[in-house]
């Protein structure tokens, strides 16, 4: 025992004479630090930087931590990181200097309470950690991890971006993906507060231009875009330069990383190209369709190479047929929510697509026009003459109908089991919205649920996957002539319907649902499919209150071609006392019609419609509106009689319902 004593005192007269060495040392340290001469400071901080590595309590006192910190002339390391070789010191010692500095600086980031980490003690060393990534790789990872703290923080983020050049940073950043994460944190952050919008969006474009060129030839170029996808659709939208010149050579880059053979990257690539595609459309609707679908062939292709816009929306198209299949399956999956992202991207990049190609129409017609497609014709005059040739155009239509084809029936899977119900049932047969195991909470108790299949996150009418659906859809059954797949899509008209007049869903899915009726109204089992739901009745009231308020004139105009379509079909037969309403809707804008705007165009829109209800109308049934119509022919001529002429289309529309309503006998 005494001898186990013995060694006990002996170890702690060893241990405390360590304790006041450590101590001695510090304070020995923090003397150099405080000398004039550089050789001191340099042997000070080299001291410090020794005991902060190695002692664990020292670590731990932020009190002292913050002592040592303040205790660095902040002048002299930055004269360390900027060291270089010269004829007083070789490269070697210059690099030594560099590593010193930024170890240092690295351990007050780690060591200093998260308070002071906005320190401008600590920012102001951020142009020197920059400019130092040029002088030492051996430590370039605590370069931008101290970086990365930075921009992690308002204070931070606003001092990376006060540094002018950026190019060591940018120029690694395929080899180091940390320099992605400065970049995005560092414009998102900063972008949320500073006012400074017109500099950081300067500085936005110049980084984006030296990135895409830095990962022209780089496998990782899927990271890049992911980088700017974040960016681009966190950022306010004014920070966007108006024409910027990256849009080319960031388009080019990204038909790189989506159409490269197969790696391991390969599938990364591809959906930083979708999601980023998809977001650059968005802000550049007008620009960034002629950049993405351009037929030219890349360069470095064979001659007989397919062009790189049809090779990405013939990839498109693929993704979104392999996938659509078992997208029911992982509804309430992890996995589905970025999924459904990706999907949408697909579909508003096939519907910008179709877009595209419907703009840059000929109305020529010594044009020629591609059999089949009577929407889609050659124009010899525009720079998108060889947009694709008229083969190619050809295989694409095929791919859109049978992925158009396809989503009919997802659309109407989802949509019948979110309603517990099945095709073609009718309104009142479905099950309420509290009866729906989605909305069990806010049912009644006992009230018996209805089986379905939803999302439990997402509903159907809340996923912004349905409304990119519905757009591509929509467009297609309208410009495309093609009855066989119009009259298939007549199976989801009440789905079409259910979903327009779905209340409180965060996507207005009226204008795409009017659009596709368009289409499908254009058949007789569209027509039929339409009348049997009661759209009719649906269209007519939403009309009326478009009247009434004077506001969403522009959706009036097409509730009123889709009705138009209806009443004009075959299968629809003399018209229904019913629909003699919007004879009355009709009179009752008379009164109220003023000159000029699109509320006037509706309201000769609606006029025209009664006329055709008129003239399809039995005898006794025309007879008993003979004063409503009388007052809007009145109307009518009164707005052709006025001094100033209105537009030819106009007036052409106010001809039509005068002669149409005087042949009826209503003068």
């Amino acid at each position: 025992m005494e001898a186990q004593k013995l060694e006990q005192k002996e170890g702690q007269s060893q241990s405390r004479p360590q304790l006041d060495e450590s101590k001695g040392v510090l304070e020995q340290a923090l003397a150099y630090l405080k000398a004039k001469d550089d050789t001191s400071r340099f042997v000070g901080l080299a001291l410090l930087k020794s005991i902060l590595d190695n002692n664990v309590e020292l670590q731990k006192n932020s009190k002292t931590i913050a002592e040592c910190w303040a205790a660095i002339p902040t002048k002299f390391v930055d004269r360390l990181l900027r060291a270089g070789e010269s004829g007083k010191k070789s490269r070697e010692e210059a690099k030594s200097m560099v590593e010193l500095a930024v170890a240092v600086i690295h351990s007050f980031v780690v060591l200093l309470p998260k308070t002071s980490q906005e320190d401008e003690r600590l920012l102001g060393r951020t142009e020197g950690l920059i400019s130092a990534l040029n002088k030492s790789s051996s430590d370039t990872i605590q370069i931008l991890q101290v970086l990365l703290t930075f921009a992690s923080t308002q204070q931070g983020a606003s001092a990376l971006l006060q540094v002018n050049d950026w190019s060591p940073m940018l120029e690694i950043a395929p080899q180091e993906p940390l320099v992605l994460d400065i970049v995005k944190y560092t414009f998102v952050i900063a972008a949320s507060k500073d006012v400074r919008i017109s500099s950081i969006g300067r500085k936005l474009s110049a980084t984006i231009s030296v990135l895409v060129l830095a990962f022209r030839d780089s496998p990782g170029s899927g990271q890049l875009l992911d980088c700017l996808r974040a960016i681009l659709t966190a950022i306010p939208t004014e920070l966007v330069t108006s024409t910027p010149k990256w849009l080319g050579p960031l388009t080019r880059l990204m038909y790189q990383a989506f159409n490269k053979p197969q790696t391991g990257n390969a599938a990364a690539n591809r959906q930083g190209a979708i999601l980023l595609s998809a977001a650059l459309l968005h802000l550049y609707p007008a620009q960034y369709p002629p950049l993405l679908f351009d037929g030219a062939t890349p360069k470095d292709k064979e001659r007989d190479s397919k062009p790189s816009s049809y090779l990405f929306v013939k990839l498109l198209l693929i993704d979104i047929r392999t996938t659509i299949p078992s997208l029911q399956e992982i509804l309430n999956s992890p996995e589905y929510p970025l999924v459904s992202a990706r999907l949408a991207a697909s579909y508003d990049l096939v519907s910008a697509f179709i877009g595209y190609l419907v703009s840059i129409l000929d109305d020529d017609e010594d044009d020629n026009e591609i059999e089949g497609v009577s929407s889609i014709k050659s124009n010899k005059t525009s720079t998108t003459a060889s947009i694709l040739t008229p083969d190619l155009l050809l295989q694409l239509r095929v791919d859109i109908a049978e992925t158009i084809s396809l989503t009919t029936e997802h659309l109407r899977d989802r949509y019948d089991a979110s309603t517990a119900g099945a095709a073609g049932l009718h309104p009142s047969a479905r099950p309420s919205p509290a009866t729906t195991s989605s909305s069990a909470k806010s049912a009644p108790t006992g009230t018996p649920l209805a089986i379905s299949w939803d999302s439990a996150t997402t509903s159907m009418p809340h996923d912004h996957l349905t409304l990119s659906q519905l757009r591509a859809l929509a467009l297609w059954l309208r410009e495309d002539d093609n009855d066989h797949l119009r009259a298939e899509a007549a199976g989801i008209v009440d789905v079409l319907l259910g979903l327009y007049a779905t209340p409180d869903a965060p996507h207005d899915f009226r204008s795409p649902v009017l659009i596709a009726l368009e289409g499908i109204t254009a058949t007789a089992e569209g027509v039929e499919a339409f009348l049997a739901a009661e759209g009719w009745e649906l269209l007519v009231n939403n009309l009326r209150d478009i009247l009434a308020s004077g506001v969403d004139a522009s959706r009036g105009i097409e509730i009123v071609r889709v009705l138009l379509a209806v009443s004009e079909s075959d299968v629809s037969g003399p018209t229904r006392e019913e629909w003699m309403e919007v004879v009355k809707l009709g009179a009752a804008t008379a009164c109220s019609a003023a000159p000029g705007g699109q509320v006037q165009e509706l309201t000769i829109a609606v006029w025209q419609l009664g006329v055709e209800l008129l003239v399809r109308a039995p005898m006794g049934l025309r007879r008993r509106y003979g004063g409503e119509a009388r007052r809007i022919v009145e109307a009518a001529r009164g707005l052709l009689g006025r001094e100033e002429r209105g537009e030819a289309d106009v007036d052409e529309g106010l001809e039509e319902v005068v002669q149409g309503l005087e042949v009826l006998g209503f003068r």
